[in-house]
């Protein structure tokens, strides 16, 4: 009997995954590797270098990683398609646009409004994907989204250029970091992913029969444009919180809907906690390596993530199991 047809077994066996990565994330950094006694030791003094830094470093990371996968689960069923992801739909670089714009013009003056401040870009962003491929195939849809992605990847890069001298913040945030990420940024990401996790839960029912199609939704009385805006809505949530967070992290939101309903199905009340947890792990476990692969020096979870991500996503192109 596989997992495939055992979820129960599948989320045991991830949530195992999951709590490893996490324990292991806590007990290495910069001031070097503790036990598993003296991680639980730091964490009962409150004040500690694994209660203040690590602990909440690492729940970013998770938060971050459900986040993109729960968006990339989400888009792809609004739009049939297992190419759409929010990276390359637009919402990510719309959001990515926005903050770049915010941190470049005030700087650190802008971290709390950091979150709202991307949730505005990526909104803007997926209006105008909405506008413009509303009514097209699935196809069209995705293309609308990396033409739109393209251009404010332009508009990123001439700021960067322009600001050269002040960019230097600016540019670790785009590369996907999560170093220095403190309980405020935890606080700041909460609220955006318990929305679109409840929230596409919730919806994660009424949404599989757009798997079959519209007209075959329709006949099974799904309101098909109301589902689809709300999905759209929530997937925007999800990428603007992670990306406030921790930048451009590319890949999770693709791929990691792929692993989940490999393991799991089609079912998104099944796939989509799935995506939920290998999306966490999958940040967490980036991170973590980018700490111990060259200490003192930290690569950011982004580049780890391309690293480990361009080769599987050719390798889906190449088996054919991802089509435009």
């Amino acid at each position: 009997m596989t997992m495939r047809k055992n979820p129960i077994v599948t989320l045991l066996v991830l949530g195992l995954v999951f709590v490893l990565l996490f324990l292991f994330s806590l007990s290495v950094g910069a001031s070097g590797h503790l036990s598993p006694d003296e991680v639980w030791a730091q964490l009962q003094k409150g004040r500690s270098v694994v209660s203040l830094f690590r602990l909440p470093r690492t729940l970013a990371a998770l938060l971050v990683g459900a986040c993109f996968a729960l968006s990339g689960c989400m888009l792809q069923t609004l739009t049939r398609n297992s190419l759409a992801s929010p990276d390359l739909i637009g919402v990510t670089s719309g959001g990515a646009l926005a903050t770049i714009v915010a941190i470049l013009l005030a700087g650190h003056q802008t971290g709390p409004y950091l979150p709202w401040i991307a949730f505005l870009g990526a909104s803007l962003m997926a209006a105008l994907v909405w506008k413009l491929g509303r009514g097209a195939s699935a196809q069209r849809f995705v293309l609308t989204g990396v033409a739109l992605t393209a251009i404010a990847q332009a508009f990123i890069t001439l700021l960067l250029v322009t600001y050269a001298p002040s960019a230097a913040e600016a540019m670790i945030w785009l590369k996907g970091s999560l170093f220095g990420r403190n309980w405020e940024h935890v606080y700041h990401i909460l609220p955006w992913a318990l929305v679109a996790g409840v929230g596409g839960f919730l919806l994660a029912n009424q949404s599989n029969p757009l798997m079959l199609g519209e007209p075959t939704a329709r006949g099974l009385g799904v309101r098909v444009e109301q589902l689809r805006k709300a999905l759209w809505f929530l997937s925007v949530v999800a990428a603007a919180g992670a990306v406030a967070v921790a930048g451009t992290i590319g890949f999770v939101g693709l791929l990691v809907p792929h692993a989940a309903r490999k393991l799991g199905g089609a079912d998104l009340r099944v796939s989509l906690p799935l995506a939920a947890l290998l999306g966490a792990c999958m940040v967490t476990a980036a991170d973590t390596l980018g700490r111990v692969i060259a200490p003192p020096l930290e690569i950011p979870a982004g580049l780890i993530c391309a690293v480990l991500g361009a080769p599987y996503f050719a390798f889906l192109l190449w088996k054919g199991k991802t089509a435009l």
